[in-house]
């Protein structure tokens, strides 16, 4: 092979080999290559000089290029994006013309969306952003710089005058004589301030250790009172039952005063009548104030020769869970010293009576228990002494040995009493807590607890009267 050849053939590879290179790394290659990748659409009203064949990024990385741009009848900007297959955008995917560096080539980034979002694939139209041009850029600068001109303007007039300067020199000074006299305080009291942040750190380690303490004795308190809840817990649930059970019975209470004052409001029964028709309402006024009248004469006549003053008077107790009233009807004597007596007749429906029976029958004798309600009158007679707003009472309680305390307060318009009787009953004593509040006159209103010691029996009342107190 001569020389010749040898060249031709050499320059023949290399110039091959140089084509090659052309072909594959320049725009030629794009008609040799497959494109791989989905095509998607992103919506620009301005695109700012970006051009066919530009990269498309995302957080800088080449993914694509523009594939094609089109300018519709609305003025928008359809520019057609060709991405990589591996790249995934959602619903919420967005784009931007954006440039490398100041006057660097423009090419488009692509925010891929939120993962929780659904994939977008080949076809997919993304809302484009409006980048910022540089006329805008422009404009925003010489806006900067003319505030900035303006500012420097300003401190020069202030501070170019000899006013100016005189304030500056000033206020130099004023810094200068502050700091001095800062350094002199200072030195003046090292050892003052230096106990001072000694006293600071210990204190803070007492407060370390105090918050330690009071942080474990906390958890104690907790874990004690933890066990004291787990071990009280049936308790409580007992004291929640009978919290609900307590609840139920004012309720019916509730329920049964409605009923009452709405048989009072249409004018059923005697005391109807009494509130709604003005004649028996004026006939009852009258019949009171003649009482009223008798008493106080008999009353003054009676004082003039020392003997004690009678006051009479009537109450009824309406009791909620035997749903019946009990009847007072009251003589009070009050001498002039401390001492009075009450003498008090008792109308009792709700006292029960047990009776046993017994039946022969064809399967022999069978006893039986049976309940009966005993309608009796009972009798209370009992004297008392006051000691300012506190008064003792002894005596016969219905019938049964029994003793009260009273507490009166606000011109005797409140009175609180407690009393107990029949002590000799085999279960418990009979205890009894009342409230009694003067409404008009001699008229008042009662309310309170009877038998409260046995679960059973204990139940409220409620109830009005008038007279003797």
């Amino acid at each position: 092979m001569t020389s010749e050849v040898k060249v031709g053939v050499f320059t023949t590879v290399a110039l091959a080999i140089l084509g090659y290179m052309i072909i594959v790394t320049g725009s030629c290659g794009d008609f040799f290559r497959k494109k791989e990748g989905f095509k998607t659409t992103a919506l620009f009203t301005s695109i700012a000089g970006l051009e066919k064949k530009a990269a498309v990024r995302i957080a800088g990385v080449r993914v694509g290029e523009v594939l094609d741009i089109v300018l519709t009848a609305d003025g928008i900007a359809e520019v057609s994006l060709l991405v990589a297959d591996k790249v995934k955008l959602h619903k919420d995917a967005s784009a931007a013309v954006s440039s490398l560096g100041l006057m660097g080539e423009k090419y488009v980034e692509i925010f891929p969306g939120s993962a929780d979002q659904p994939e977008i694939g080949d076809g997919a139209v993304i809302k484009g952003k409006e980048p910022l041009s540089i006329d805008q850029m422009g404009a925003q600068i010489l806006s900067i710089s003319g505030d900035i001109k303006q500012l420097t303007s300003s401190l020069s007039s202030v501070l170019g005058s000899e006013e100016g300067q005189r304030k500056l020199r000033s206020m130099v000074s004023n810094l200068a004589a502050f700091s001095e006299e800062l350094k002199s305080v200072v030195a003046e009291n090292r050892v003052a301030i230096t106990q001072l942040l000694q006293n600071g750190t210990a204190l803070s380690k007492e407060l370390r250790t105090d918050i330690q303490t009071i942080a474990t004795k906390t958890d104690r308190l907790l874990e004690t009172m933890q066990i004291t809840i787990e071990e009280n817990r049936a308790g409580v649930r007992s004291s929640t039952t009978n919290i609900a059970e307590l609840t139920e019975k004012l309720q019916r209470t509730a329920d049964s005063l409605n009923s009452i004052l709405k048989k009072i409001d249409e004018g059923n029964g005697t005391i109807g009548k009494l509130v709604n028709e003005s004649t028996t309402h004026d006939k009852v006024n009258q019949a009171l104030a003649e009482l009223d009248k008798s008493l106080k004469k008999v009353s003054d006549a009676v004082g003039k020769v020392g003997m004690p003053k009678m006051s009479l008077g009537m109450r009824s107790e309406y009791l909620t869970d035997s749903e019946r009233a009990k009847s007072y009807l009251s003589l009070g004597l009050n001498t002039k010293g401390k001492r009075y007596f009450l003498l008090e007749f008792v109308h009792d429906p709700t006292r029960i009576r047990w009776e046993t029976v017994t039946a022969t029958g064809p399967d022999g004798q069978t006893t039986t228990r049976r309940e009966t309600v005993a309608e009796d009158l009972t009798v209370t007679a009992q004297g008392g002494v006051r000691f300012g707003a506190m008064g003792v009472r002894g005596g016969f309680y219905e019938s049964g040995a029994g003793l009260g305390i009273d507490y009166v307060h606000a011109s005797d318009r409140l009175k609180l009493s407690l009393d107990g009787y029949d002590f000799g009953r085999n279960d418990q004593p009979h205890i009894k807590v009342g409230a009694r509040v003067g409404v008009y006159k001699d008229f008042y209103l009662t309310v309170g607890g009877d038998d409260l010691l046995l679960d059973d029996r204990k139940q409220f009342y409620v109830g009005f009267g008038f007279g003797a107190k």
